[in-house]
């Protein structure tokens, strides 16, 4: 199995991310020119399974299973949740975002703890991001969160099912 890691660590629970790009776009402003970067702090549980952080809402608990990267990719565009059907896979961005250390989550089912902040809860320690290898497109992209040093993104094949499973995201602008 092929394993590229791509070393972007996220050590803080405040980390800035860009809104409005969906998909990997690193760009941090809208079409508007304004920016649109916001922070995870002031996050608000919606209480109905989804959490509003700037202009995203997220999903807050995961697939509930190991899946490929595909099938991760189908499972959130195919989600009717809080009235959204237009739900994708988190950006790598977004992901390192959601690292907290301060919040050990053990309920993942390989008995690994992932450190994810509240409230979302996750069966495993590395979730899909939906960004592909631009250097192969077999290769998928994925955060992990089971290190106390920080969260970080690798590639992986698409067709893995080993420890990765899916959040979702839904651009609210």
């Amino acid at each position: 199995m092929l394993l590229g890691i791509l070393f972007v660590f996220a050590t803080a629970t405040t980390i800035a991310i860009g809104c409005g790009g969906g998909g990997g776009d690193d760009d941090d402003d809208d079409d508007s020119g304004e920016s649109v970067t916001e922070c995870v702090d002031g996050c608000e549980d919606n209480g109905d399974g989804t959490m509003t952080c700037g202009c995203l809402l997220w999903k807050t608990q995961d697939n509930g299973a190991a899946v490929t990267w595909d099938d991760a990719r189908d499972w959130a565009e195919g989600l009717d949740e809080a009235d959204k059907t237009d739900w994708r896979l988190p950006t790598v961005d977004e992901l390192l975002a959601l690292y907290d250390l301060d919040r050990p989550y053990t309920g993942t089912d390989t008995g690994m703890t992932a450190y994810i902040r509240e409230p979302f809860e996750v069966t495993k320690t590395d979730l899909w991001s939906g960004e592909l290898d631009p250097s192969d497109n077999e290769m998928a992209y994925y955060v992990s969160f089971f290190t106390e040093a920080g969260a970080y993104a690798g590639s992986i094949a698409r067709n893995s099912t080993g420890f990765q499973s899916a959040l979702a995201v839904h651009d609210l602008e």
